[in-house]
């Protein structure tokens, strides 16, 4: 079976921008190795942005910062608002593990609470797996790849945490 795009090694760190999944959080000073760091000046949140803490307290935790939108973060608040049953260790794995700059640069430590930090071997381990995965595949899954995926293993799943029903966007 195929999947999606082989993304660059880690040995050869490209930044392509057009596939964007990295989180930011937002309100907030960005880590000095940010990419683009160049541009920060066109950023309409500067203000915010001169302190590492910014608009936030030390240790408020990670579920009360401002994450860039990207598809995770928008699919973690679509399956808070519809319900979903997942654990709540789901949640955040699902939320975090974009931001690769807390969980394996460990950048905003100074945000995370106990239960944080109890998660981030969670979001670490599944990051790791996420990207192995994607090095084992060489390309887009097909329509009915994809149709059988769904009936023979998703579907299942979908039911089983309460998104399986018609889910409101």
């Amino acid at each position: 079976m195929s999947c999606i795009e082989t993304p660059p090694s880690e040995d050869n760190q490209k930044y392509d921008w057009t596939f964007a999944i990295r989180s930011r959080v937002l309100g907030c000073a960005p880590p000095s190795r940010t990419n683009f760091a160049e541009f920060r000046n066109l950023d309409p949140d500067l203000s915010n942005a001169q302190s590492k803490i910014g608009i936030y307290q030390e240790h408020c935790g990670m579920e009360n910062l401002f994450l860039s939108w990207t598809g995770p973060e928008y699919m973690y608040f679509m399956l808070k608002h519809n319900g979903a049953s997942l654990p709540e260790e789901a949640f955040g794995v699902l939320r975090l593990f974009p931001l690769g700059d807390w969980h394996t640069h460990d950048e905003y430590l100074y945000f995370s609470s106990k239960v944080d930090n109890d998660m981030k071997d969670f979001v670490l381990e599944f990051d790791k797996m996420r990207k192995s995965v994607r090095r084992d595949c060489a390309e887009d899954l097909s329509d009915i790849e994809c149709n059988a995926l769904w009936e023979e293993y998703y579907e299942s799943i979908c039911h089983k945490y309460e998104c399986g029903q018609m889910l409101s966007w």
